[in-house]
């Protein structure tokens, strides 16, 4: 397998951004070109967050590309604590199913089914 990633970051003021690119070679005649942009932007205690990122198909006409947009604002208490509520959809092609793996309660979709999820949480940094 081979893989190569470039990213680049910008700040301006209370503006962040962010863009990624990376390519994915199997050896077996699969191959990808991924891409994510990402921005936020500080309005006191609180901060608007965007991304939205697309994996190509991984052969001609396989139609196993998928892409997935989130929203997530942030509210800081204090210095260690952020309170936060997201949202995120996974836009699978016919033959894809891209799901959240990092979430127990997230089953893996059948192919071309789009999952999605709503976040709340608290932060505390120690």
């Amino acid at each position: 397998m081979q893989a190569s990633k470039a990213t680049l970051g910008a700040q301006m003021g209370a503006w962040k951004a962010g863009l990624a690119f990376s390519t994915i070679d199997n050896n077996a005649g699969k191959k990808t070109s991924n891409w994510m942009i990402s921005s936020a932007y500080s309005i006191g205690a609180i901060v608007l967050k965007a991304n939205y990122g697309s994996a190509s198909e991984s052969a001609s006409g396989a139609a196993d590309g998928i892409t997935m947009a989130g929203a997530e604002v942030d509210y800081s208490l204090d210095k260690s604590t952020i309170l936060f509520v997201g949202y995120s959809k996974i836009n699978n092609s016919k033959n894809s199913k891209a799901y959240y793996s990092q979430a127990d309660a997230f089953p893996q979709p059948a192919l071309g089914k789009s999952p999605s999820a709503l976040n709340l949480g608290i932060q505390y940094k120690f």
